[in-house]
């Protein structure tokens, strides 16, 4: 009897312990806030790289940040990589010291990129 209440317990911890790996394989819920704060950023990159001279405008930092740490809070693993990824490159960008126009110009292409990534797999979520 002691066996089988170990086997039981055992058996507990090992799918107690997996349900952390498929809440990462389950996707999360589409949110219109979100995706519109991507697209902003998305259509702000896409402007920004057509520049003449390197633009940073305050504003997209600000919204790199702030889906970053949304995510944290509300999305699987995989999601805050992304969005975690997305900050990155901005921040590369916002924290170089007068940065070249062509530097400017690929790094504005890598984030529109990112947040391109980021549409097709957001606008795939559920949707209730």
């Amino acid at each position: 009897m002691n066996y089988m209440k170990g086997f039981i317990s055992a058996l507990f911890l090992v799918s107690l312990s997996a349900c952390t790996g498929i809440t990462n394989i389950i996707p999360d819920r589409f949110d219109n806030v979100e995706y519109y704060a991507v697209v902003t950023l998305n259509v702000n990159a896409a402007e920004l790289k057509t520049k003449e001279e390197c633009t940073r405008p305050e504003a997209v930092l600000m919204r790199a940040k702030v889906l970053s740490k949304y995510a944290e809070g509300t999305m699987n693993q995989t999601n805050q990589d992304i969005y975690n990824e997305l900050d990155s490159l901005v921040t590369e960008l916002y924290a170089r010291e007068n940065p070249s126009n062509a530097y400017c110009k690929m790094k504005w292409q890598n984030i529109e990129n990112a947040a391109n990534d980021i549409l097709t797999l957001s606008g795939k979520r559920i949707k209730k």
